[in-house]
């Protein structure tokens, strides 16, 4: 089986819509009931009590479609919802916290890619198997080499479709342990506004919103 594209993850996520709960922000849907109304037996008296909390948070509030519902405000989840919304499609993102980001705000604002301009110019002779080789090494082959493997040919274009969001690149002109090439590209702090700014105008312009505090568990596709 080949590699799952952002583009071939979209279109699958377009097919049907998702239907959530929502009262001002969105919130986990009720447990199924039985034929007499009340909350789904379990085995387990914690469940049933989870259950009971749960059906009592979402009382009184209503339901909201979405075509596509992502799960995690992290750079991913904004990627993949910012992606889909270019598409046309009408997303929600949820994010359990207060703030996006998730844990990509605990990176130092680098990335490994392999083949883009900033390399060219920095006449560097990178390969997709010599970067791959180059993150597997220092975490002594622990991470899943398939995975890494994935990242790194996609890396290009997610470096190129972030700079069309107003993101600007440069490379790292350190060499950190492990690596054969210079690979890690720096977000520069110049392109950091113009990027929020297209990202909230592109989001206002496709119909994509953002529901904070909120972990989106509960949702149904049709």
């Amino acid at each position: 089986m080949g590699n799952l594209t952002r583009r071939d993850l979209l279109k699958g996520l377009g097919l049907g819509s998702v239907v959530l709960a929502s009262g001002g922000a969105l919130a986990a849907c009720s447990p199924n009931e039985n034929e007499t109304g009340g909350a789904a037996k379990t085995s387990s008296q914690g469940s049933s009590y989870q259950f009971a909390k749960r059906k009592s948070d979402i009382a009184g509030m209503t339901q909201t479609e979405t075509d596509v519902l992502v799960i995690g405000g992290g750079g991913a989840g904004l990627c993949a919802g910012l992606s889909a919304a270019e598409q046309g499609a009408q997303v929600t993102l949820c994010e359990k916290t207060s703030v996006l980001g998730g844990a990509t705000m605990l990176s130092s604002g680098k990335i490994p890619a392999v083949g883009t301009q900033q390399q060219m110019d920095m006449g560097e002779n990178d390969s997709v198997d010599a970067c791959v080789m180059d993150i597997m090494r220092p975490n002594n082959y622990s991470v899943r080499p398939d995975l890494v493997r994935t990242v790194t040919e996609q890396s290009k274009d997610i470096v190129e479709w972030t700079e069309k969001h107003g993101a600007v690149w440069t490379i790292d002109q350190a060499l950190y342990y492990g690596q054969t090439a210079h690979a890690y590209h720096r977000r520069c702090r110049q392109g950091t506004d113009r990027c929020a700014r297209r990202k909230h105008e592109r989001q206002r312009r496709n119909h994509a919103d953002a529901v904070m505090r909120n972990a989106g568990t509960g949702a149904r596709g049709r």
